[in-house]
């Protein structure tokens, strides 16, 4: 993780929310095969300590380590994240897992030396749709993503298509505490695809996707045909259905404050 230097050419124009949305800096990290034990242990040594004290004192909401389940060529294979309310105490964060990483040379080097730092990215995101539960202290949960490049101008729709027939899915199940908390996560500076969207959902474990399955399922069941197609229309509206991906991330690290 690193500070940054927001650099806006002359002439380009951007604007930020009328509600703030608390943020959300994700690092994501190629670490070389064979070398993840290693990597995670460098982190958890490092940076784990300061990030449990900012949660207990309100600097951050929450904060996670993540590596991949299923293997992507060439993609990051771990991401380490916080999420605080504003943009001060982001760079409280940063600043202080920044001196954490100073204070441990020999950690930082692993960091450095057993990842491909060419595929390394930072990301500030910020939620535009937002249905939290509670992550019980010491649970270490797994997290579906699905990422959708939403068509120019259709931010809108797309969350308000989420929101009438997928949202009232998720808000049951993490009402029973099958699901953790669902969120749609967009750019709050784009230094990648403007137009990228990731719906996140954060479960206990793997055997919680059954549970969603079987919910969509039965939703899907109940719809007409009517409502299916406009559906399945809907999809192919208002994204770029070649460029969904979905990925599946385990936490080896994970804390929200209660």
């Amino acid at each position: 993780m690193r500070n940054y230097l927001i650099t806006l050419a002359a002439g380009i124009l951007f604007t930020l929310p009328a509600t703030a949305q608390p943020k959300t800096l994700v690092a994501l990290y190629k670490v070389q095969p064979g070398k993840m034990p290693e990597y995670v242990a460098a982190l958890n040594k490092m940076v784990v300590p300061v990030l449990d004290r900012l949660v207990e004192d309100g600097t951050i909401q929450a904060y996670g380590i993540e590596t991949g389940v299923l293997h992507s060529p060439g993609e990051p294979n771990l991401a380490a994240w916080f999420t605080a309310p504003d943009y001060a105490r982001i760079q409280k964060a940063d600043d202080a897992v920044l001196a954490a990483i100073a204070s441990h040379p020999e950690e930082a080097r692993i960091l450095l030396e057993e990842a491909d730092m060419n595929a390394h990215r930072d990301m500030l995101l910020e939620s535009s749709v937002e249905k939290l539960g509670k992550v019980p202290d010491g649970v270490k949960p797994f997290v579906a993503l699905a990422y959708f490049r939403v068509k120019p101008g259709k931010d809108g729709d797309f969350d308000k298509f989420g929101e009438k027939f997928y949202s009232p899915v998720y808000e049951k199940l993490i009402k029973d505490g099958s699901v953790y908390s669902y969120q749609v996560l967009r750019q709050a500076f784009h230094s990648d695809d403007p137009d990228g969207a990731w719906v996140v959902v954060t479960v206990p474990d793997m055997a919680a996707l059954d549970k969603l399955d079987a919910a969509f399922g039965a939703k899907m069941k109940a719809l007409t045909p009517a409502e299916r197609s406009m559906m399945d229309n809907s999809g192919r509206e208002l994204s770029d259905i070649s460029a969904h991906r979905d990925y599946l991330m385990r936490c080896v690290a994970y804390r929200m404050h209660q």
